[in-house]
């Protein structure tokens, strides 16, 4: 794994590994400290594609992925996707459904400080009118 020079600046490295069928363990070993794992993605060689940069990923009903970092989040969360989300709208919900912050997204954040810990739900609807839900945790 490469060096990235900071503790939230993050690599995306894909391996393809052929293995038989059957059960097996998996673990990381880190030969030194100071490492910051954000995700891990095991996926079919059927399903397999390069990984985007730092981010956990749902596919939504429209079969595009809305990516999200970090989660659990803290003040902001970090969004992207592959459509252009740029002035879509978005919705927050809470985990009864009810909304709790919406808005216009913009450069790819969005500010989630005064949400109480627990878990939502992100609905991106883009100017195209396409959805994009994804649940996150503060």
């Amino acid at each position: 794994m490469p060096a990235t020079g900071g503790w939230q600046n993050w690599a995306t490295v894909a391996q393809t590994v052929p293995v038989n069928a059957g059960t097996y363990n998996f673990g990381v070993f880190a030969q030194a400290g100071g490492w910051n794992i954000h995700w891990i993605r095991i996926t079919k060689a059927s399903s397999t594609r390069l990984a985007a940069p730092a981010a956990s990923t749902a596919t939504a009903a429209t079969g595009q992925e809305l990516e999200l970092y970090p989660t659990p989040a803290t003040t902001q969360i970090s969004f992207q996707s592959e459509l252009d989300l740029s002035g879509s709208h978005y919705q927050i919900l809470d985990g009864r459904g009810q909304m709790v912050a919406s808005g216009v997204t913009h450069a790819g954040l969005l500010n989630v400080a005064a949400l109480k810990t627990g878990l939502y739900i992100l609905v991106v609807t883009t100017k195209d009118s396409q959805k994009l839900t994804r649940r996150f945790s503060k």
